[in-house]
């Protein structure tokens, strides 16, 4: 599962975005079951599911209010988590911030040693 807390695809530039899709499709390219994770962001693809480059791609919506929106999404995030914690071998989170505390705090709560939280940027 690859969790990046920015739109995907990009609309323009994104290099973490580019560095979750090149990862993504060598994965698939190499037999592995590879899922994008993402917010639901104004001014980006409006789908909450999809796929690009035949790699699904999950987008959780959210409110876009001060203070309330990142809770809700830290909130939706921890269910996604809890509700597929079997799903997925690995969680790559692609961003040390709201998504990367909540995906490392449960995956030690889970015991789940294969939680990677990488610096971008």
């Amino acid at each position: 599962l690859m969790l990046l807390d920015a739109a995907y695809p990009p609309l323009q530039g994104g290099g973490t975005e580019m560095q979750v899709r090149t990862l993504s499709r060598a994965l698939r390219a190499r037999g592995h079951r590879v899922t994008v994770l993402a917010p639901l962001t104004p001014g980006g693809v409006q789908q909450r599911a999809g796929r690009l480059d035949g790699v699904p791609v999950c987008r959780l919506p959210y409110p876009r209010l001060h203070l309330v929106g990142g809770v809700w999404l830290m909130i939706r995030l921890f269910l996604f988590l809890i509700s597929r914690r079997d799903r997925y071998d690995a969680w790559h989170v692609h961003s040390p911030r709201r998504l990367g505390a909540v995906a490392a705090l449960l995956g030690s709560w889970l015991a789940k040693p294969q939680v990677v939280v990488k610096v971008a940027s």
